[in-house]
């Protein structure tokens, strides 16, 4: 059970981060305090209305689960589609923890990257090259088949070294008696064979019945979980913004240790009961797991799961449930309905909202929206000390879009930005990349930069792995894998010595591969002085500098 558990957190986590069940807007929603009910006294309906105003001050009025819909859309054209990408990446490093031949290796070198994916036959290529001064160095290509894989240097061998996963895992099997079950095996092999063809589009897919069920049951479920009581708004109130005094409206969520209490429980209860979430949850492990019996998740185990993480939340807030002095403040300060800086206080007495205690606060200036870019500048602080600073640009038009973000952290000199743009509409023409990342702590610095193209087309090529491509390696015996081994060294001997000259590495070919048909001396004292003579074969075992794996004997 607890090894289920902890498949269960990594997946969630890698479902949230693909927006399978858009926890960003999940989050969102808790976080706009939604709509309280409506009560028919004057202070009650003004309360309301601030409610509805920050919500509208945050720009949150419109956010619903529905809306994943739109993203599905327009990732479904794509999510059928074959792919090819080419990317270019370079380095500068200037770093003390290497040296500087290392460090200049590093810098005058180039990574490319050539990718096909052919999605009708589940196959894909990736062809990884290492460039110098432009000039190559070494290429390998990767190759899959369904559960086939390759490796190919053109450099330094005609044919790729393939094997099938099936005959790995029988290979471990033999070699590792009876450790392993042979229904485990099994199990494994299928859960990777799936996996290797699965569609993201029917992982990241949420019906719009269950969207709807989400913001019935949570975006405008809401309304009964925060009293209307717990809002307030207040006009003209001055707060600093990047040092200046800023005249405001705002907006205050004000929580007592039982208000948060109950909201958590109440918010708990909804989410333990939620059987859609539980079964969409299971669904989508399912998808990333492969369906296998053997590590396939059972939907009761995702409900048990569920309900100790909400206990264990709502438990550690068991010493507060009966508070109703102190409490918790988020505070929305607003210009032209546009936030400029939020605040998260700490009250001891929960009806004085004069006298705060801000724990952390992120302000907001020098910002700029209009329908095709948004850009400015996010402060961080505690304590009236900056932690951090984010200047970011975003610019969505229809056939380009920019990305570009720099944190600053002054207490440790460190700087760290990307930049990304693409030129083209995916949906009908190959798309142009290129960008930056980099990292700057004091006097150290690292950056990458980045350039390429991707495409959806379903003009796609990838090999197909056969016995004329391709040797199987598992499929030989010791002699035969031995004499294709040394075939390869002996290439490589030929080939690499004058190509890593390229990245400042001094080999020499004797220091790859020794041929055994060479003529050797020894030498032999004599009465007068030495005599060299040329030594045997027998004398001179033909072992390559490199030597070949021990495989099973006809493994297959």
């Amino acid at each position: 059970m607890k090894a289920k558990k902890i498949i269960i957190v990594v997946v969630a986590i890698l479902i949230i981060l693909g927006g399978t069940f858009a926890g960003l807007w999940f989050f969102t929603d808790v976080f706009n305090f939604l709509k309280p009910d409506k009560k028919t006294t004057s202070e009650n309906v003004a309360n309301t209305e601030a409610a509805t105003n920050m919500e509208k001050a945050l720009h949150l009025d419109g956010t619903r689960f529905a809306n994943y819909s739109d993203f599905l859309n327009k990732y479904k054209d794509i999510s059928e589609k074959s792919c090819k990408s080419k990317v270019n990446m370079t380095a500068n490093l200037k770093l003390s923890s290497l040296d500087s031949n290392t460090q200049n290796i590093i810098n005058k070198s180039k990574i490319t990257l050539d990718s096909n994916t052919d999605i009708k036959n589940n196959r894909t290529q990736n062809k990884i090259g290492l460039y110098s001064n432009n000039s190559e160095v070494l290429t390998l290509d990767l190759v899959t088949n369904d559960t086939k894989f390759g490796i190919g240097a053109t450099a330094l061998y005609d044919k790729y070294l393939s094997f099938s996963l099936e005959d790995l895992l029988e290979l471990i099997k033999q070699t590792s008696g009876n450790s392993i079950d042979s229904d485990s095996l099994e199990s494994l092999i299928n859960s990777i064979s799936q996996q290797s063809s699965l569609n993201l589009y029917d992982l990241f897919y949420i019906s719009e019945e269950d969207l709807q069920h989400f913001d019935e049951t949570y975006r405008d479920g809401y309304k009964s979980l925060i009293s209307a009581e717990n809002y307030s708004t207040k006009e003209d109130v001055d707060v600093k913004v990047n040092g200046k005094n800023t005249t405001t409206t705002a907006y205050y969520l004000t929580l007592t240790g039982k208000d948060l209490y109950n909201f958590i429980n109440d918010l708990g209860g909804k989410i333990k009961d939620d059987s859609v979430l539980s079964r969409l949850i299971t669904e989508k492990m399912n998808l990333i797991l492969g369906n296998s019996s053997e590590y396939s998740i059972e939907e009761d185990d995702v409900k048990s799961f569920i309900t100790e993480l909400v206990d264990d939340l709502v438990s550690s807030l068991e010493d507060s449930k009966d508070s109703e002095e102190s409490a918790v403040q988020i505070a929305v300060y607003s210009v032209d309905d546009n936030p400029v800086r939020i605040d998260f206080n700490n009250l001891d007495d929960a009806k004085d909202l004069d006298n705060a205690e801000t724990i952390l606060s992120f302000e907001f200036y020098d910002t700029k929206n209009s329908d095709e870019e948004t850009s400015g500048t996010l402060k961080i602080s505690a304590d009236d000390s900056t932690i951090a600073t984010i200047d970011y640009t975003i610019l969505e038009k229809e056939d380009e879009e920019k990305l570009d973000i720099l944190l600053k952290v002054p207490d440790i000199s460190l700087n760290a930005g990307i930049n990304m743009e693409t030129t083209g509409n995916y949906q009908e023409e190959e798309v142009a990349i290129k960008g930056s990342i980099n990292l700057t702590i004091g006097k150290e610095s690292a950056e990458i930069n980045f350039d390429g193209t991707v495409e959806y087309t379903d003009d796609v090529s990838v090999p197909e792995l056969t016995s004329s491509n391709s040797i199987d390696i598992l499929k030989m015996s010791e002699e035969e894998l031995n004499t294709e081994v040394q075939k390869i060294v002996k290439k490589a001997s030929e080939v690499l010595p004058e190509k890593l000259k390229l990245i400042g590495i001094d080999v020499k070919a004797e220091d790859i591969y020794k041929d055994p048909n060479a003529e050797q001396t020894q030498t032999t004292p004599t009465e007068e002085g030495t005599t060299e003579t040329p030594a045997t074969d027998a004398e001179t075992p033909a072992t390559p500098a490199i030597e070949a794996p021990a495989p099973t004997e006809n493994a297959a």
